[in-house]
């Protein structure tokens, strides 16, 4: 019976995977409106909430349990991931974007130096658009764990 469990489990991966797919693609269409302080937040509780549905489940589940007392487990870890996924996603999608506008302003403010000024001074003039790519490359790196 658990072997077949586990088999059940297998397959319905790949629909889980599917249905995170969506879910995140429909998060990151619909995450617009939060702030990036805002999406960090809801990743932040949405990973709590997972981190204690697999603690409760690794202490729930031991060799009394049933089936179904498994079953719901699983179902009660399935859910958080689902919750998860796209919170992680709005996340990524916000580092996403303030390097890309960090780089788009540098390299916008390297087109539009003034040719009237010395190397000094289009050096010093593009130090704030240089700090912005780093600010967003250091979120990017803590992110990655690189």
């Amino acid at each position: 019976m658990i072997l077949q469990e586990a088999s059940m489990f297998r397959s319905s991966r790949f629909a889980l995977t599917a249905v995170f797919a969506a879910a995140a693609l429909s998060a990151a269409a619909c995450s617009g409106n939060d702030t990036p302080a805002e999406n960090t937040q809801s990743a932040c509780d949405a990973y709590a909430e997972f981190s204690g549905t697999v603690s409760d489940a690794r202490t729930s589940i031991d060799s009394s349990s049933t089936i179904e007392e498994i079953q719901a487990e699983r179902d009660s870890i399935r859910n958080a991931y689902q919750d998860l996924g796209p919170a992680l996603e709005s996340v990524a999608e916000d580092r996403r974007t303030a390097l890309d506008d960090a780089w788009k302003n540098f390299d916008d403010a390297v087109a539009n130096i003034d040719e009237s000024m010395t190397v000094p001074q289009a050096a010093a003039s593009l130090s704030d658009d240089i700090d912005q790519i780093r600010s967003a490359r250091d979120g990017l790196e803590s992110d990655l764990g690189c």
